[in-house]
């Protein structure tokens, strides 16, 4: 209303002025069109005068308007995510039930469990968890960040190691041994605390990492060696994802996407390979050995066992949702899809799912979208239809304006034609979330619980952060612009031209769709990027057997990309350098063309270069 309103005034006053020169050009026809700057004094050209402004505001208001509906529908097709509403995420917390102390097989929730929240004006939140958790009868008891001198693995020199973080574990039960825990083959762990220790933390883990060990013992002996390999960053592969991917979104912008709607997603690592040492420990506690190389004396303070949260998984407001049904009709080329048509305000459509046409016949026929790859025009000698949906501002309700948007659906033809037949019912699956509604949920003392719907052996789980907000790219007004760069930056390689940071930045930028001003990415902590051809050696994670019977790895060489980033550590606080760094690594590996491979070099003004990344093609570390 306030845009039309500024539309209105401009048109009133235009409108003024034109018919004060009119009238003055021209007397004796339109000596009645003059007015002052207060308006007209007969009251009925005053009247005609306002009603007219109205009319071409709202007319000037919609031609302005057209210009966002283009860049909306063609960010729809290429990068859908762009224009979702992002919905509230957190960190949840869970445990065994303390009945379940001597459960030695453990609990797994599933990936993407529902969740629900205590009721909000009689109606729950729901949620999902975006990793499977597994949970242990054990308690980590106790963490400690220390200086030399400390026990290290035999036949290792002391003065390789000048850090010790060690974690004493300890079964809730008595009579439980690490032996009982035969499948405790991994643990998970988030990083909890305030931003700086924490990010200075899991750098710490990723690039000072020297060895990794476990006790069964207080005494700390004998020390048994953990492959290298063992700590394993968290958050990056397809299997979890937070947010649902389309097919249509490359999973290199997938990764974008997902960092700057939730970065504390990545804070977790596991530790993998323990299950070969636990199984014949007949001890109630154990404890886990990490060796650096340099020595953090700024966080050896701020660690202890709260840092280190065991059974934690994001959770994201989403879940599914079938919509009332839609009767399609000949007066409508567009049906709005309607969640819950009780709860509208506590609804919001983050995607479409499934399209189902239910004929005059009752036969149901699978409809599939408009821009996809099925595009056959007719099937069993039928004519052939497909859905598309356009997200528009939420319309209001019973007075009251809605937050969000909603989607209105058509059935067209490839050439556009929408279905009008009056016979017709369409059944739609979606993936919403509630709006603006978790806002309302308290935060404190572990609060909101969050109770899993399918039940299990669990406690109820506690927030260790409070929800993000509920954002939406829709509502930016620089939509165009963001799609230009978007299909400007499909011509551009970040490898190619002298100044790769200019591209980056601007890839960046559109992406960072989910942040206000106070918050906005530090683009100018990017002070270069630059590239060149290497060629690596390269081994097959394939056997192959010689002529001899034995088996062996076949080695060979890839020509690749090296690329070298330099960072601004001071305009990176509180944002996290080496997190960041680490998300950019697996996007180039991502991006990287096939039979090819990059590796990324990480420096900085102040430290020099801080992480050498081995060469990858994708997922896969060459």
């Amino acid at each position: 209303m306030d845009d039309l309103l500024r539309y209105y005034n401009d048109e009133l006053a235009y409108l003024r002025r034109l018919g004060d020169g009119f009238a003055q050009s021209y007397p004796r026809v339109a000596s009645q069109l003059r007015m002052g700057s207060s308006g007209s004094d007969d009251p009925h050209v005053e009247r005609l005068v306002e009603a007219f402004a109205f009319l071409t505001a709202r007319l000037q208001k919609r031609l302005d308007d057209d210009h966002p509906v283009i860049a909306r529908s063609l960010l729809d097709i290429l990068h859908p995510q762009l224009l979702a509403p992002l919905p509230p995420a957190t960190i949840v917390r869970f445990e065994l039930e303390e009945a379940e102390n001597q459960l030695a097989a453990g609990h797994v929730i599933p990936r993407h469990a529902e969740l629900a929240s205590a009721p909000i004006a009689e109606t729950s939140c729901s949620f999902r968890t975006a990793y499977p958790v597994n949970l242990w009868p054990i308690t980590l008891s106790e963490a400690r960040l220390l200086p030399p001198p400390f026990p290290v693995p035999d036949n290792l020199p002391q003065e390789q190691y000048q850090s010790l973080l060690r974690m004493k574990f300890v079964c809730r039960d008595p009579g439980l041994t690490a032996a009982d825990m035969e499948n405790l083959s991994s643990l998970r762990f988030f990083l909890h605390g305030q931003r700086q220790h924490v990010h200075a933390l899991y750098e710490m883990l990723f690039t000072r990492l020297t060895a990794v060990a476990v006790a069964g013992s207080e005494e700390h002996q004998p020390l048994h060696l953990l492959s290298q390999e063992c700590v394993r960053p968290v958050g990056f592969s397809t299997d979890e994802e937070m947010l649902p991917h389309s097919m249509r979104i490359p999973p290199a912008y997938r990764l974008l996407t997902e960092y700057f709607a939730f970065p504390d997603k990545f804070l977790f690592f596991d530790c993998d390979g323990l299950q070969t040492h636990l199984e014949t420990w007949q001890h109630n506690a154990f404890y886990l050995h990490f060796y650096f190389s340099q020595r953090m004396e700024s966080l050896e303070r701020f660690i202890s066992a709260d840092t280190f949260q065991l059974g934690c998984t994001p959770v994201t407001n989403l879940f599914p949702v079938t919509a009332e049904p839609i009767r399609i009709n000949h007066q409508h080329a567009q049906q709005p899809v309607i969640p819950d048509g009780r709860l509208s305000e506590a609804h919001e459509i983050y995607s479409i799912d499934q399209v189902t046409m239910i004929d005059e016949q009752g036969q149901q026929h699978e409809v599939s979208p408009l821009y996809s790859l099925t595009h056959d025009s007719t099937q069993n000698n039928q004519p052939r239809w497909f859905w598309h949906a356009t997200r528009t501002t939420a319309q209001a309700m019973d007075n009251a304006i809605l937050p969000g948007s909603e989607l209105q659906l058509s059935l067209v033809d490839l050439e556009l034609n929408p279905l009008t037949s009056t016979d017709t019912v369409v059944s739609v699956e979606t993936t919403c979330c509630n709006r603006d509604w978790v806002a309302q949920l308290p935060f404190g003392g572990g609060e909101p619980y969050l109770q899993l719907v399918e039940g299990g052996p669990v406690q109820q789980g506690s927030c260790l952060m409070p929800f993000s907000t509920t954002r939406r790219p829709f509502e930016d007004h620089q939509l165009p612009w963001r799609l230009a760069s978007m299909l400007a930056l499909n011509h551009l390689s970040i490898s190619d031209g002298p100044d790769g940071a200019q591209v980056m930045r601007e890839l960046l930028r559109v992406y960072d769709v989910y942040r206000g001003p106070t918050d906005a990415f530090p683009l100018e902590g990017i002070l270069s990027l630059t590239t060149q051809r290497v060629v690596a050696r390269t081994v097959s994670h394939s056997e192959i057997r010689r002529t001899d019977g034995g088996l062996v790895s076949p080695i060979g060489f890839a020509q690749g990309i090296e690329t070298t980033l330099e960072l601004d550590e001071p305009a990176f606080i509180g944002v996290g350098l080496f997190l960041f760094a680490s998300v950019w690594e697996h996007f180039l590996g991502l991006y990287a063309s096939i039979n090819s491979f990059s590796s990324l070099v990480l420096t900085t003004p102040q430290r020099k270069e801080l992480k050498r990344w081995p060469p990858r093609n994708g997922t896969q570390v060459l």
